[in-house]
């Protein structure tokens, strides 16, 4: 009997090295088709491991980011959800998901996420810039400016957050607050195509 288990011990050992190697080897062949922009090969690839390990959190965050490059946007909130389940405080998870959901426009979803990114990492300057975009497609103009504002005093280096806070601005009827947020993302090397005519010139 002694032998049996010791056969069953080495038996499962082997099993679960097997499987690891087989999961080092299914993860840099993803990497691998990844990088090649290979998406479909690197999905399959990631697929493989989630069949090895179900509960291998960071492979389905992985199959997510690959599914957003090949814009099946539901299918990566769907990794993403799951990753969630495993890790209940995964920031990146949240954050993309938030970018998904936003894309498909269920902009209450979105803001949702960003909430969350944002209680588990206050200094997230994209978080309260894509919360106020998802803000600004609601028609919550008001609530959008205070989160481009609230991104803008963390990082004063974006230009896109001075833009879309200006061209809000505008759209509140606070029109000279909203030029001088457009005069400096005009300043910082900002897209001419993207600025609003001034009809008041």
């Amino acid at each position: 009997m002694k032998y049996i288990l010791v056969f069953i011990l080495n038996f499962y050992t082997l099993l679960h090295c097997y499987s690891q190697t087989l999961k080092e080897e299914y993860n840099a062949c993803a990497v691998e088709k990844f990088n090649q922009k290979d998406y479909k090969g690197a999905k399959d690839y990631f697929s493989r491991v989630i069949e090895l390990y179900p509960n291998d959190s960071m492979a389905y965050f992985d199959r997510g980011i690959v599914k957003d490059n090949l814009k099946d946007y539901a299918g990566a909130i769907a990794d993403y959800t799951q990753q969630l389940t495993i890790d209940h405080e995964h920031i990146d998870s949240y954050f993309l998901r938030g970018i998904d959901t936003y894309i498909l426009k269920k902009y209450a979803d979105a803001i949702v996420d960003f909430d969350r990114v944002i209680e588990l990492e206050d200094k997230n300057a994209d978080a309260y810039y894509y919360r106020g975009l998802a803000k600004e497609a609601q028609l919550n103009l008001a609530g959008a400016v205070e989160d481009y504002g609230f991104a803008i005093a963390i990082n004063t280096e974006n230009k896109e957050y001075y833009l879309h806070r200006g061209k809000t601005k505008i759209a509140l009827g606070q029109k000279a607050s909203g030029w001088l947020d457009i005069k400096t993302y005009k300043k910082m090397g900002g897209d001419a195509g993207n600025i609003p005519v001034n009809t008041d010139n």
